[in-house]
């Protein structure tokens, strides 16, 4: 297993450089809740000595050994990490929420760079040097930037900045679950697992459930039947007819297929009562 070190940073340290941030975020898959980002900032230590920054992060040497990828980490050891990374005294750190309506408003993407921006504006200084773990890379920033893929788990400050955005939104989650048990935001976070798919089609979307879902979880957001352009029976939206296999004027696999016995009896009901209602 690889386990992110200092070694970035201690390279930049020696070019010059006077901190080094790095920057993570998480939240951009799920089909509910915030896009968080983190960023976690280290200062070279002080005095004109050869060597005196490479001394002091030394001190971080047992905190290197347990720091790890938060997808890597269990909910309890991320929990215990983030009270240690927030309390250090060597390090800076700075967290960004953005919320369902802004990432409605210019999707997901673009609010992903959002909140890096604001992230690196919320540090007193600015940092000198800014890592990115992934692909993303901010245009018109004045401070010099790299982005390195997997970062998470190879760089001490990006592994770092990944705990501090997960344990913070997985928090927002588990308040989010007590307004809306239903969802069990709890237990996925938001993310598309069968439960959640299935609590969609069931509830509908709540408020924290972004527009902009993918096609294939869009069929399941609307309970309201429409009728099959061929036989006329009643069907799920963005769903193939269960009578006649009909999608779009094409035949298809039929959606009662991967259903067990209970949901494909449960779902022939409903679709026979909005038959008779019809």
């Amino acid at each position: 297993m690889i386990r992110p070190t200092l070694q970035e940073e201690k390279a930049l340290f020696r070019r010059g450089y006077r901190s080094v941030a790095g920057f993570d975020e998480v939240g951009v898959g799920p089909l509910a809740g915030p896009v968080v980002a983190a960023g976690v900032m280290i200062r070279r230590g002080r005095g004109t000595r050869r060597g005196r920054s490479e001394e002091s992060l030394r001190r971080f040497g047992r905190l290197c050994r347990v720091v790890r990828d938060s997808k890597l980490l269990s909910e309890k050891q991320r929990e215990a990490l983030y009270e240690t990374l927030t309390s250090h005294p060597r390090l800076s750190w700075a967290v960004t929420v953005i919320p369902v309506r802004t990432i409605d408003t210019v999707n997901v993407y673009q609010a992903t760079l959002r909140a890096m921006r604001l992230t690196i504006k919320k540090f007193p200084s600015p940092p000198h040097f800014v890592l990115y773990d992934g692909r993303v890379r901010l245009n018109r920033l004045s401070i010099p930037q790299k982005c390195i893929v997997k970062g998470d788990g190879k760089v001490f400050c990006l592994a770092a900045a990944s705990i501090i955005a997960k344990v913070t939104r997985d928090r927002i989650m588990r308040r989010l679950h007590k307004r809306f048990p239903q969802y069990g935001f709890d237990r996925h976070k938001g993310y598309a697992t069968k439960f959640h798919q299935n609590a969609i089609a069931q509830f509908g979307r709540s408020p924290y459930h972004r527009r902009q879902m993918r096609r294939q979880h869009l069929r399941l957001a609307a309970p309201t039947f429409t009728k099959c352009r061929k036989c006329g029976r009643p069907v799920l939206p963005h769903h193939a007819c269960g009578y006649c296999g009909t999608y779009a004027g094409r035949q298809v696999i039929d959606v009662f297929a991967k259903l067990d016995k209970k949901e494909r009896k449960a779902r022939q009901k409903e679709l026979a009562a909005a038959e008779k209602s019809s």
